[in-house]
């Protein structure tokens, strides 16, 4: 999680105790904090939309505030911004046919070419962008656990690899079970519930807010302009209580 922060300097906090009283102190550098916080949310905001491709409301989700209350001490305003990737269906991919989705992440990017990705709707009719999970390579050291990390259901893994016969056997076991897969033979087409068997699947997600824009400049351009922010909004309240 990245993050700005919204703090009165000490100079300003001494400049401030001498001309309001306790009472007034307090409500004054509330309302401060917290106006310059949220003004420095919006220009975070409209910034990064104007730089990313990503929808407005993940955008908005994305970037968030938070006010810590200090009594005496002045509060102290924060601007977050969350590293959490975006659904690829949300910057509207390209399907590509037998070679695959590409989706263009940021503006004037290079588009991002997704081998055998598909575009689906599930039964609750969410759309996504989606690829077959993989097998892993079979070896030595491999177990249940693998296949279950690849989305297998652990009841298939543990029928996969039976634990009798010791880790050898199960090794075999693998090896049959992968060319199975590879070349049809009798693996069975349906699974218990007469459905046909694939791969397990897994939605695809883009790169997070922070990776889609210089985040870097963004926050510098920012934090410059939140201290004359902060200093004109202290003295709009200070004006409030002594005119």
């Amino acid at each position: 999680m990245s993050t700005v922060q919204v703090k009165v300097s000490d100079a300003t906090f001494r400049e401030a105790m001498d001309v309001l009283d306790p009472a007034q102190l307090r409500r004054a550098l509330f309302q401060t904090v917290s106006r310059t916080t949220r003004e420095g949310r919006t220009d975070v905001r409209r910034e990064v939309r104007e730089k990313s491709r990503a929808p407005r409301k993940y955008v908005d989700k994305a970037i968030s505030t938070h006010l810590e209350i200090r009594d005496p001490e002045p509060p102290i305003g924060t601007i977050h911004i969350r590293h959490e990737g975006i659904p690829a269906i949300e910057f509207k991919p390209n399907f590509r046919g037998k070679g695959g989705v590409s989706v263009r992440f940021s503006k004037g990017g290079t588009p991002v070419m997704f081998r055998h990705g598909f575009m689906a709707r599930m039964k609750s009719g969410h759309e996504g962008v989606f690829i077959r999970k993989r097998l892993p390579v079979f070896n030595s050291k491999t177990d249940v656990h693998d296949l279950v990390k690849a989305g297998f259901p652990e009841h298939e893994a543990k029928q996969i690899f039976a634990r009798e016969g010791g880790p050898q056997e199960q090794f075999g076991r693998g090896i049959r079970y992968q060319k199975r897969l590879s070349v049809g033979g009798n693996f069975p087409r349906v699974n218990a519930k007469g459905i046909a068997w694939r791969l397990p699947i897994k939605e695809l997600k883009g790169p997070s807010i922070v990776a889609t824009v210089e985040l870097a400049d963004v926050f510098k351009r920012i934090e410059s302009s939140l201290a004359g922010r902060l200093e004109k909004n202290l003295r709009s309240q200070i004006d409030r209580f002594t005119k």
